[in-house]
Order: structure tokens, then C-alpha cells, then sequence
């Protein structure tokens, strides 16, 4: 077994073997930023996590070419998670920087370190997470280790020929990390070879980060013209409507022509939504803003997920404006089950109080059916199929049902099943009810005559 790196037999070891030439180590310079080109926009989008960085599925941030191991860095987000990645071409440690208020390394219990050890084949690479708390030490930082609990953090890797691939999601909340459109934060990846295992700088050590947008929408102008693309709602079911406008704002105070405005489904999306090109298009007024709009109806199989819509226009002169935004394919309706008193006991006049919550994604009104389906020999009092009504997407109805137990039920667990049909469709849930003997359940209370 070979000796534990740092120790006195490990150098002996080492000089013991002189025609083994030390590897120079690299230091990460945290007291200057990443120099290398990147955009600042981050696009709300979620990768699947399958270590395989497939095309349009994530936005490199930069690459860092300089150094003893090259790759790139990869940074998306959602309303849920951070999205992390890198690709690299040799087995390294990346370390991730992260200042989830953006102000300033050493100030707040907001700055997070996460490291990740050298992937290689059909291993899962083990991470560390610490936070540098500025905030509850009198006198200096501290790294704190303990705080964060590492299997709330998703991680997947890959290891291929030359490339190695790590990604992961960190969670909301974690170092007060808020996921919003418009929020700042601070970031920065750097890659350090297999053999030098890193270690955490001195807690007064500053670490200079990027600042990066999380963004709904991602722009690219020219001179004289700034486009900006607006989602009419970026929730859409499986059979709605996409509907957006491209709005190409001039600063100019001369006419500017327009050569063609294009749209299309930006990676997995160009399969659900529709690519136009239109060579009509007037110029853009002094001054003034053109509106132009798109509409596609998406298919009834499109799967849920994240997806983006480009928009591009060429001018006359040559240039082009692009921009970039997300919307999720949702389903029309999520559905929960919950049932009380829990756990229940069998009886013959008690009654078991079932709710069927229904969270609707129908944009305007809309109506469907809920059915409750009970283990054999137990009553659903009153219709186990109802009719309910959606006034307005994002709406929550509540479907109550009352079910008999029959007291002669064996103690055990009992499955409620509910559906919800609309258009055709159906979406199911499901709800375990543990019933306890009747013996242990809450003595009738009696009166006695004359007394109340």
C-alpha cells in the first residue's frame, strides 16, 4: 500500500526513487480573477445529469486553456437547482467557487467550496463542501465543513478516452443560494492535476470570482440595435401555445433595415417547435422599437422539461442580434392524495376524509373528472367519480371523498388509488393508508342519562 502523501515515509520513499522526477505543483491564483472570455448571462436551463455534456444542453462559461490541465466550465440553473459542469482532458480536481449574494468572498456565511475529486471509470468521484463563514467568527473567517450535507448535492461523471466529464446540481438554499431571474452571484471553477490533492486556502485568503446574471433570456446585440425576447407565459403544456415577441429596440438616428428575423428550437426544443425565417420585415424607426411575434403550438407528446427559443435578425449591414430565452414543457395537471385521521382504525359508522389535490397547468378555464377507486369492501360515500372546474392556469382544487372502513378490515396497510381524466387523458396518484386494529383506536364516548 503505498504510503499517505505528506508523510515522512512518503519522502523517504521519494528519495529512495530518484529517477521518478517530482511533478511541479500548481497553485490556483484565487487573488485574480479567471481571465478568460466569458458570458456573464447564465440561461435558466436544465441539463440532464448523465456525465455525457451533450450539444445545446449546457452553456460553457470558459475555457481554460492555460495551465496543467485544460477544459471548460459549464454553469446553468433553475428555479431548483445551480447547474455545474466541467469537461476536462485529463483526470483532475475542479474546484467550485461560489458567493451566493455576490458580495465579496470574505463577507456573509454565503461563500461555498466544492471540490471534486479526479473522475475515473466507473467510479462515482467523491466531493467536499465547505463554507467560509465570515459572519459568526469575531475575528476572522473560518472554514466550516460540517454545515453542508454533501448527498443533497447531485453528482454524475464520466470517464472516456480523453475526456472527463463532472456534473453536478446544488440544491437552493444551500449557503443562501436564491435561484431567481436577475440574481447575481459570484463564481468560479479551476482544475488542479490528479496528483496534487488541493487544500483549503487560509480563511483570511480572498478569492476573486466572476459575477454571472441568472437569466430567463440570453441577448446579443450590435451597434445601434438591442433585441429582447419576451415569453408570453413560459409554463406551456403538452398541446398549448407558444407565444413570443422579438422586440428590436434602435439607438440609432437613422433608419435601420432589416435583412430577415429567423426562429428555431434551440437544442432539444428543435424538435417540438417550429423554424421560421422571414425576409419581410420593415426597418427599425429612429429611435423606436420593432415588435415581432412568433406563435407555435406545441405537440401533445412533447416531453416535460426546459427547453429555449431563438430569435435572430440580420441587419443590412451585415450583423446579427440574437437572442435566447427558456420556457418549461409542464403537465396539465399534478395530482396528491391525502387522507385523515392517520393512521386509521375499521368502523363501521367512522368515516376516513380523503382529499385528491389537483394542481392545474391549463391556461384559462377548464374542466375534468377526478374518480377515487377504494380496496374492495370499502364505501366511498356519495359519486367515486366527480367533475371538477379550473378557473385559471396554476389554480389548486381540492376534491373531497368520505370512505367507510368496514370493521371487520384486517390491521395492515391499504392502497387509495385516484385518477383524473381530461382530453382523453389521464394522470394517477396514489395514497397508503395504514389501518391499525380497532381496539387501538379512540373509546366512543357515551352519555349517561340525565346528564349532559
Amino acid at each position: 500500500m503505498p504510503p499517505a502523501p505528506g508523510t515522512a515515509q512518503a519522502a523517504n520513499t521519494q528519495a529512495a526513487q530518484p529517477q521518478e522526477a517530482a511533478k511541479p505543483a500548481f497553485t490556483i491564483n484565487y487573488r485574480e480573477r479567471p481571465r478568460y472570455p466569458f458570458d456573464r448571462q447564465r440561461l435558466k436551463r436544465r441539463p440532464v445529469l448523465d456525465g455525457v455534456i451533450s450539444e445545446g444542453e449546457w452553456d460553457p462559461l470558459y475555457t481554460i486553456s492555460e495551465g496543467p490541465v485544460n477544459g471548460t466550465v459549464y454553469l446553468n440553473w433553475d428555479d431548483d437547482f445551480l447547474y455545474m459542469a466541467a469537461k476536462t482532458d485529463q483526470p483532475a480536481w475542479v474546484i467550485f467557487d461560489i458567493d451566493a449574494n455576490d458580495d465579496g468572498w470574505l463577507r456573509g456565511a454565503d461563500n461555498l467550496e466544492i471540490t471534486v475529486a479526479p473522475v475515473s471509470a466507473g467510479v462515482m468521484p467523491p466531493i467536499i463542501a465547505r463554507i467560509l463563514d465570515a459572519a459568526s467568527g469575531k475575528d476572522q473567517p473560518v472554514w466550516n465543513d460540517r454545515v453542508v450535507d454533501t448527498k443533497s448535492i447531485q453528482v454524475a461523471a464520466k470517464a472516456g478516452g480523453n475526456t472527463y466529464v463532472v456534473e453536478l446540481a446544488v440544491p437552493k438554499g444551500i449557503a443562501g443560494l436564491t435561484l431567481r431571474p436577475n440574481a447575481t452571484i459570484g463564481f468560479r471553477a479551476d482544475f488542479l492535476p490528479a496528483h496534487q490533492t488541493p487544500a483549503p486556502t487560509p480563511p483570511y485568503e480572498p478569492h476573486l470570482l466572476l459575477d454571472v446574471d441568472l437569466v430567463d433570456a440570453r441577448v446579443t446585440g450590435a451597434p445601434g440595435v438591442s433585441p429582447k425576447l419576451t415569453l408570453e407565459d413560459q409554463r406551456v403544456i403538452p398541446g398549448g401555445t407558444l407565444n413570443a415577441t422579438l422586440e428590436l429596440l434602435s439607438g440609432s438616428d437613422e433608419p435601420i433595415p432589416v435583412k430577415w428575423v429567423a426562429w428555431k428550437g434551440d437544442g432539444a426544443a428543435a424538435d417540438i417547435l417550429l423554424s421560421e425565417r422571414n425576409p419581410n420585415v420593415p426597418a427599425i424607426n429612429p429611435r423606436k422599437s420593432l415588435k415581432l411575434r412568433y406563435s407555435c403550438r406545441l405537440p401533445d407528446t412533447a416531453v416535460p422539461g426546459f427547453y429555449q427559443l431563438n430569435a435572430s435578425a440580420e441587419l443590412t449591414n451585415g450583423r446579427t442580434v440574437q437572442a435566447t430565452a427558456s420556457f418549461q414543457v409542464v403537465e396539465p395537471f399534478v395530482l396528491t392524495m391525502s387522507a385523515s385521521p392517520e393512521p386509521a382504525f375499521p368502523s363501521d359508522q367512522a368515516k376516513e376524509r380523503v382529499i385528491v389535490e389537483i394542481q392545474c397547468a391549463v391556461p384559462g378555464y377548464t374542466r375534468g373528472d377526478v374518480e377515487l377507486q377504494a380496496p374492495a369492501g370499502w364505501v366511498i360515500e356519495g359519486r367515486h367519480k366527480k367533475g371538477f372546474e379550473s378557473q385559471h392556469q396554476d389554480s389548486v382544487i381540492r376534491a373531497p371523498f368520505f370512505v367507510v372502513i368496514p370493521s371487520a378490515t384486517q390491521p395492515g396497510d391499504y392502497v387509495l388509488h385516484a385518477r383524473v381524466t381530461w382530453h382523453k387523458r389521464e394522470w394517477r396518484t396514489s395514497h397508503v393508508v395504514h389501518v391499525q386494529p380497532a381496539s387501538a383506536g379512540p373509546t366512543p364516548q357515551t352519555t349517561t342519562p340525565g346528564k349532559s
